[in-house]
């Protein structure tokens, strides 16, 4: 599978390159969210997910998960869609 790589802002306007792995959206709490990782010179892989927001200038930024419960919903999200993947 081909790498896709995404420029990503944190929420100091900093820039990263991350590789997405996952991209999906939630209507019924309208949020986006990202799996993504990162370059790595050694062999630990860690996977990030995140809420995207994108402006309007089409930079994408991420903002954390805000809670355990969001976390859970989207982690149930993520099997859901692997396991039909």
């Amino acid at each position: 599978m081909k790498e896709k790589k995404i420029t990503i802002y944190n929420s100091n306007n900093h820039s990263f390159e991350a590789e997405l792995l996952l991209c999906f959206e939630v209507p019924e709490i309208s949020n986006k969210y990202i799996v993504y990782s990162f370059p790595s010179l050694d062999e630990l892989i860690t996977i990030n997910v995140g809420k995207l927001k994108e402006s309007k200038d089409n930079k994408y930024y991420i903002e954390e998960l805000d809670n355990e419960e969001e976390w859970n919903f989207i982690k149930k999200i993520m099997f859901e869609l692997v396991k039909e993947g």
